[in-house]
Formats: C-alpha cells, structure tokens, sequence
C-alpha cells in the first residue's frame, strides 16, 4: 500500500524547514482542499470503499472508470454541490 512518506515529492521535502507552494508567475495559490489530502488515511478509506472488491481483475483505467459508475448507479448518491469560493 502506498503511504504519503513514499511519493517523491514528500521524500524531497521532508527535512525542509520551510516548502513554499506557488502557481504560474509566482502567484501563491493554496487550495483550501489540500488539508483533506493530507489528513486521511489511506489504508482506512481502502477499508470502507464500498466498490473495491468490484475492481478486482481490472487492468486498464477505462474499466476501473466502467465498474465505478456501474457501482453508482446501483447507491443513492448525494446531490452535486459547488465548492465556494
């Protein structure tokens, strides 16, 4: 499984004292989602994904994309609402 440690990006700034995140032209742009990216454990959402087993035999992105909408269809799903901002 991988973990947040093992991605290159995190290996290289691990003994940064300080990482500055900037945009195209210098601009300073933080997504107010990256604090969800960085507070989950993967193995945990792993557990309670609902449609892993279904992606069993998978071998392309095309069918992990099918086995996952087919899956939606089958579960009440939350209305689609916009991010404010």
């Amino acid at each position: 499984m991988t973990s947040l440690a093992s991605i290159p990006l995190f290996e290289r700034v691990a003994t940064a004292e300080r990482v500055l995140i900037a945009g195209a032209g210098g601009e300073m742009f933080v997504n107010p989602l990256m604090a969800m990216y960085f507070a989950f454990d993967l193995d945990a959402v792993v557990r309670r994904s609902l449609y892993l087993p279904l992606l069993e035999g998978t071998k392309t992105m095309f069918e992990v994309a099918s086995r996952i909408e087919g899956f939606r269809h089958t579960v009440k799903t939350r209305p689609h609402r916009s991010i404010p901002h």
